[in-house]
Parts: structure tokens; C-alpha cells; sequence
């Protein structure tokens, strides 16, 4: 017998880029830029929500490349290329302001620099707490590590990513009752990262300039070259980040999935912090006591 007045539930499907090549959209990616046009002004945000980006002071033609490109899996046909000068992308057209307050995110893409403090991804208001910007810095930590900063307070990673290689770089900010920078999680090529540099803040990212790449609240601007930019709102765990950046660990992703309160796998290529990758919804951090840099 049929029943009437029956409520159905749209169920996306949670999936992400395998290291088998198949692309599939989370309902959860709200930007995704992947840069496959190949010439023109604009390009366009393939999720359906409408956050198309303007290449702004920049060449419709040369500063697309198709060569010496990101190994993302899946291939790509195309990328862009930065002058570290004025060039930029931005989501103008609806005026996408990116996530605020407090919520979580995770942003995330492919980069290719020799710069020292090149910007990658920006947004919010440049005031105490109210931006975001995740770039590559040269004055809190490590030089040439990528960073999170929120006016006030920032996180920095331990490894250099401006060797002019292609790396995937990617910060998570998880559902917290009290989000502050310091709880960032930073991956580089699927790692997670040790920190070199932190100054705590709490995050309350204000609508206000669009979501750019390529460019934050003061110069300089991106140098090189930048592909498959996406900002989700919510937080990845490390299994995803692995997918989007190519790599798999059968045994680590066995153990996430179980969804362990907390999994310390000490992969940190330096500091004193040691990452919870167990459940991103629960900030269990340990601290490495009496460790030399020799007991890496």
C-alpha cells in the first residue's frame, strides 16, 4: 500500500577525489576553482553554487599554463600562473565573503612557488580575529611553512613548501565551542604538520572583502603557480586530505575509520605538539616532554 505525505531527505553523497582518479563533489564543498578553462577572465566554480572567480590584472591567455602541471589525481589539463605583483582571482561576481565566525572549514589546493611569503587563499576583515588567510610565511616559525593568520594570532607549519615543487597544502578548522587558531590542523602533501610558530586568537572571521586567491590584506602578492582551490565548510579528516592529495595509508585510514576519540600516529616533522587525528570534532593534543629534535 502506498503511503502519502512522504517527506524524502536528499542524501549527497560524501565522496572526494580518489587516488584512482574518479571526481565526485561533497555537498559539504561550497568553492571548488579547479582553473581548467585555459584562457579567459573567468573561471568557474564547479559546484553549482555560483562563486565563478575574475582573474583580475591578469593575461587571459599567457597566464594559463598547461605544462609542468599539479600530479593531482585524476589529471588536469590547466593551472595559473602568478606574477607576484598584482595578480589575483576573486569571487566578485556574488560577492562571496568565504566562511565566518567561528564555523569550521577546511581550505585547500595545489601550489607551486619559490616566493617566501606568498599568499594563497583570503578573506574576512583586517581586524583582531576577523580575517583568514592561509599562505606560505618567512616571520613566525619556519621559513617557507604554510600558515593560518586571523589578525592577532596565527599557526605555522614546520615544513618548507617553497622549494618550487608542486605541494598540496591544506588547514582544517574543526566544530570547536571556543575555535581558535592555534587548533588549525596543517597538511602538507597529506601530512600533517608540527608546528614551528603559534599565537592563540580566537577566530571570528567578519564578512567583508570576497574570497581571493592569490592575494591577502597587504602585499605581496602570489608568486607561481596555483591549481584545484576548494574551501569546504567543514572540517576534512586526514583520510580525505590524503585523497585530495594523492596519497593513501591503508593501516591510518583503517583506524579513522573507526572514529578513535584519539590516534596519535607522531607523524609531525617537528616541534612539541602532537596531533589528535582521531576524531576532528575533539581537540586531544599531546605535548612531547623533555623531547630533543633527535627523538624525530
Amino acid at each position: 500500500m502506498m503511503k502519502t505525505n512522504q517527506v524524502f531527505n536528499m542524501v549527497a553523497v560524501i565522496s572526494f577525489v580518489c587516488a584512482f582518479g574518479a571526481i565526485q563533489l561533497n555537498a559539504e564543498l561550497v568553492l571548488h576553482w579547479p582553473f581548467e578553462e585555459g584562457s579567459g577572465l573567468i573561471t568557474a566554480d564547479v559546484t553549482g553554487n555560483g562563486h565563478d572567480g575574475v582573474l583580475t590584472n591578469m593575461d587571459p591567455v599567457t597566464d594559463w599554463i598547461n605544462t609542468d602541471l599539479a600530479p593531482i589525481p585524476g589529471g588536469t589539463s590547466a593551472a595559473l600562473d602568478f606574477d607576484g605583483v598584482d595578480d589575483l582571482i576573486e569571487a566578485s561576481i556574488d560577492n562571496y565573503k568565504g566562511i565566518t565566525g567561528g564555523l569550521p572549514r577546511t581550505v585547500s589546493a595545489w601550489i607551486n612557488t619559490t616566493a617566501d611569503n606568498p599568499p594563497i587563499v583570503s578573506w574576512g576583515v583586517n581586524a583582531t580575529g576577523q580575517k583568514y588567510v592561509f599562505r606560505v610565511q618567512n616571520s613566525n616559525g619556519t621559513n617557507g611553512a604554510i600558515r593560518v593568520e586571523i589578525a592577532g594570532g596565527y599557526i605555522v607549519g614546520a615544513k618548507p613548501v617553497n622549494d618550487g615543487s608542486w605541494h598540496h597544502v591544506a588547514a582544517v578548522t574543526a566544530p570547536h565551542t571556543s575555535p581558535d587558531v592555534v587548533q588549525t590542523r596543517l597538511y602538507v602533501d597529506g601530512e600533517i604538520q608540527g608546528t614551528s610558530g603559534q599565537q592563540s586568537m580566537a577566530i571570528n572571521t567578519i564578512p567583508g572583502a570576497n574570497v581571493r586567491v592569490g592575494e591577502r590584506f597587504m602585499a605581496p602578492n602570489f608568486l607561481g603557480r596555483i591549481d584545484e582551490v576548494r574551501i569546504y565548510d567543514h572540517a576534512l579528516n586526514p583520510s580525505e586530505i590524503n585523497a585530495l592529495a594523492g596519497v593513501t595509508d591503508a593501516y591510518a585510514d583503517a583506524v579513522i575509520a573507526d572514529a578513535p576519540e584519539a590516534y596519535w600516529r607522531f607523524g609531525e616533522n617537528a616541534g612539541s605538539r602532537m596531533v589528535n587525528e582521531g576524531s576532528v570534532m575533539t581537540y586531544i593534543d599531546g605535548t612531547g616532554l623533555n623531547k630533543s629534535s633527535e627523538d624525530r
